[in-house]
């Protein structure tokens, strides 16, 4: 009937509606978070910002369901307007879709950022072989002048090549963090869409079972009273057609003895 393949329809819609609702949330979470990590070196509060995104991420499931809920009533009411017409007040469901708790504590662990600070020591010598470098690369150039290799020109240019190579050191090993970062966001999110995607699929199936199932009943039960409608009108029908019938046999058979009456009265002997 009408009403079946509108609820098809409006539950397939509503699907692809939350689908993409949650996809939306999810991309602009991945969007802020990123700018975050641009800003800022995530490895310094790891923890902390793994428990952010996680909670930006319940809060953006709640507001996905919330969403599902509040389309699911709005479809349930334009069912019931269609079934029950201009002439019947059809009772909507009780909608029920609610984000299931800790859904985000079944998501795995962000793995931990594998290129960690160096220790102090390790940046000494990162620079000093950089030092070290800038000191024979010069000292060379200029002993070709007559210079010794060792002079104050190539000991200006190991302690800036030393320097710049202790910035680029680290520069490059924050840019290979946030990297690391951003994989380990975009991860969580994609499982944080499987799972959250899986779940509202679950519970809009749910939904869309309760309304079938309680529209069937509501219309099984106007079709049962329209059956005792016709009925009941086919029975007055019947009786009405009955005492019609009865009535026109006696008035057949009064014409009847008239006309008897009639012919006994012509016969009669006129004095």
């Amino acid at each position: 009937t009408g009403w079946q393949v509108a609820l098809g329809d409006g539950t397939t819609e509503l699907m692809a509606q939350i689908d993409y609702d949650l996809r939306g949330r999810l991309r602009q979470i991945m969007r802020r978070t990123n700018t975050e990590i641009i800003d800022t070196d995530p490895t310094k509060k790891w923890d902390q910002f793994e428990v952010n995104l996680r909670t930006q991420i319940a809060d953006a499931a709640t507001e996905n369901f919330r969403l599902g809920r509040q389309r699911a009533r709005t479809l349930a009411d334009q069912i019931a307007t269609q079934l029950g017409g201009d002439d019947h007040s059809i009772p909507a469901p009780d909608i029920r879709l609610t984000s299931p708790d800790h859904l985000t504590d079944d998501l795995p662990a962000m793995d931990p950022l594998e290129t960690s600070r160096l220790a102090p020591t390790q940046q000494v010598v990162n620079s000093l072989r950089g030092s070290y470098g800038g000191i024979l690369m010069v000292g060379v150039a200029t002993s070709m002048i007559g210079f010794a290799l060792i002079n104050p020109w190539s000991v200006a240019a190991g302690v800036l090549l030393g320097i710049y190579t202790l910035i680029e050191d680290r520069r490059g090993r924050t840019e290979r963090r946030k990297a690391e970062a951003r994989i380990g966001v975009c991860t969580l999110i994609d499982d944080a869409s499987f799972e959250i995607g899986e779940q509202s699929r679950i519970g809009l199936r749910a939904v869309h079972r309760t309304m079938r199932d309680h529209f069937t009943t509501i219309n099984d039960q106007l079709l049962a009273q329209a059956h005792h409608s016709l009925q009941a009108a086919t029975q007055a029908n019947d009786t009405l057609t009955g005492r019609q019938r009865a009535h026109r046999d006696k008035l057949q058979t009064n014409l009847s003895d008239l006309r008897q009456l009639q012919v006994s009265i012509g016969a009669m002997p006129q004095n």
